[in-house]
């Protein structure tokens, strides 16, 4: 058999024959509000989660509904009870599921498996590949613009939830077809044309608006380009009484200026395939690839390699260690913030994958594998792994957004989190990367943002912040790392305890303060080292106090 359920829910058994709901939608909506739900994943459901998927209030029947919908389902597929199977857990309740056979086929399965295999092409740079992928993934939703995407699931709060993953997903397949026909220098009508059938479906998508004006001002239609800018404004400011975000200002802006880096260019391949990079890079170590040899990853070159032997041989130190200590904090971070109840996280700076697995992702759903995240970063390099390796449609997002940009990211993620409940807020070892060679370091301007940020979440919700410190840094190390200093690898903003403390907006810290990673909820002894990364945990109890 065959189940479809991106878009009107059809289901055809191994002759390609429809099954039949009765005369009208209506007459069986039940029984197809149960199917769409089984057959969105692998799960066996018990009697009331499917109550509760199903009704927001009480069943219009009998408490047996959920029951009584199995039964009729039964009637209807043609392997009967063999495939709405009823199975019994370790508790002796009974769970329902729809029986995957070797010969079935499940669309929302299709479409999630050759989504992330054309996340994985793209990582390793085979676009065209990916493109025939994404396109092929699209494909299978068959709703027309205007109509509900998923009609035929119930219009619950708990389906909600299942649901925002999916249609989340969708959109970031959609923009990453667009993204991948532009590196491959697609340009052109056709191409914007598949862009406006896009938008037709999320007229308020502000990356698919940007990229519809990159497409237009590369065919030399820059005028259309700014007059496309004009109607995208005019649709926010009808549908949602707001003017567009920052990225559509800035792709305006550099369309305006003539900006030379919007023409197209091949794509580097991805740092898993062969170092493609120009001579003079590859002797570079990069502040990503150093801090990949420092956790014993795979993700580094022999420049990158070279500058750990280099600072061990001229210093004598062995704050390296610090890089897999700062994980381990981040580990019990996420632990202790799930053991508050916390079920939803949003990353901002998720930073390349951990070669031990200690991803924020992956520690969030061993604490809590229902937990919800959005991951936010504007490294592309990281934008390609996240896709490809840690966002699942399933409730883990991966965003290609800049934190300053504080409404597209708050934005992004009142869509994909619910803020009625806690939220637990991550800038772990990230901002020490943002600031400004002033005396500040441009730590007002943080605090402001992350104030912004903190102000927004609910009551209950916590916020992490990892950060290095200038305090008691071995003065050796300061030119290797001081973003002040023009020779810098790193070039880090080096903050003081207090400046460090300010990132916190006033929101009180829970135990034991801001203090080095090692000494936060230890589970080993703490060693010290001539370089602190400190973190801290704070509460928010109904709004942040902007200090600065």
């Amino acid at each position: 058999m065959r189940f479809s359920v991106l878009g009107e829910l059809t289901v055809t058994d191994a002759e390609g024959r429809p099954l039949g709901f009765g005369e009208g939608r209506v007459r069986k909506r039940g029984v197809r509000h149960l199917l769409s739900v089984l057959a969105l994943r692998d799960w066996a459901l018990s009697a009331e989660q499917l109550r509760s998927l199903l009704w927001d209030d009480d069943p219009p029947e009998s408490t047996s509904a959920p029951r009584t919908l199995v039964y009729r389902a039964r009637r209807l597929l043609p392997r009967g009870e063999e495939s709405l199977a009823t199975e019994v857990d370790h508790a002796g309740v009974q769970r329902y599921r729809l029986v995957r056979g070797p010969g079935d086929e499940f669309d929302v399965e299709e479409f999630g498996n050759a989504a992330t295999l054309a996340d994985k092409e793209r990582r390793r740079g085979n676009l065209e590949r990916a493109a025939s992928l994404y396109e092929e993934a699209l494909a299978l939703w068959r709703n027309r613009p205007g109509e509900a995407p998923l009609p035929d699931f119930p219009p619950t709060a708990a389906m909600d939830a299942y649901l925002a993953p999916l249609l989340t997903r969708r959109v970031q397949v959609t923009e990453a077809l667009v993204e991948t026909r532009l590196d491959l220098g697609r340009h052109g009508p056709g191409l914007a044309e598949q862009i406006s059938g896009f938008l037709a479906f999320d007229p308020l998508n502000e990356r698919l608006h940007a990229l519809r004006m990159l497409d237009l001002h590369r065919t030399g239609r820059r005028a259309e380009a700014l007059l496309a800018f004009r109607h995208a404004a005019e649709s926010f400011e009808r549908l949602l009484e707001t003017s567009p975000g920052a990225r559509l200002e800035r792709m305006r802006d550099r369309i305006r200026a003539d900006d030379p880096a919007l023409l197209w260019r091949p794509r580097q391949r991805s740092p898993q395939c062969e170092d493609e990079r120009p001579p003079d890079l590859r002797a570079r170590p990069t502040a990503r690839g150093v801090v990949d040899v420092t956790l014993g990853g795979k993700d580094n070159y022999a420049a990158d390699r070279a500058f750990i032997a280099r600072i061990i041989k001229e210093t004598g130190t062995d704050t390296w260690k610090l890089s897999g200590e700062k994980r381990d904090c981040v580990v019990r971070m996420i632990r202790y913030i799930g053991g508050r109840g916390v079920r939803q996280f949003l990353d901002l700076g998720t930073g390349m994958p951990d070669p031990e697995g200690r991803d924020v992702h992956r520690i969030a759903r061993q604490v809590a594998p229902d937990a919800r995240l959005l991951l936010v970063d504007n490294d592309p390099n990281v934008g390609a792994y996240a896709n490809a390796l840690m966002a699942d449609g399933e409730g883990i997002v991966f965003r290609e957004l800049d934190l300053r940009d504080v409404d597209a990211v708050l934005r992004e993620a009142r869509s994909h989190l619910d803020f009625g409940e806690p939220v637990g807020l991550l800038c772990v070892n990230t901002l020490q990367h943002l600031g400004d060679t002033g005396e500040d370091l441009g730590t007002g301007a943080l605090v402001e943002a992350l104030g912004r940020y903190s102000g927004a979440l609910p009551p209950g919700s916590l916020m992490a912040v990892t950060h290095i410190s200038d305090d008691g840094l071995d003065p050796r190390l300061r030119p290797y790392l001081d973003a002040r200093d023009p020779g810098s690898v790193f070039s880090l903003y080096l903050r003081s305890p207090a400046q460090i403390e300010r990132l916190f907006c006033g929101l009180p810290l829970v135990e034991p303060g801001l203090v080095d990673v090692g000494r936060w909820r230890p589970d080993q002894p703490w060693t010290e080292r001539k370089m602190r990364i400190i973190g801290g945990v704070a509460e928010v109890r109904g709004g942040a106090r902007a200090a600065r």
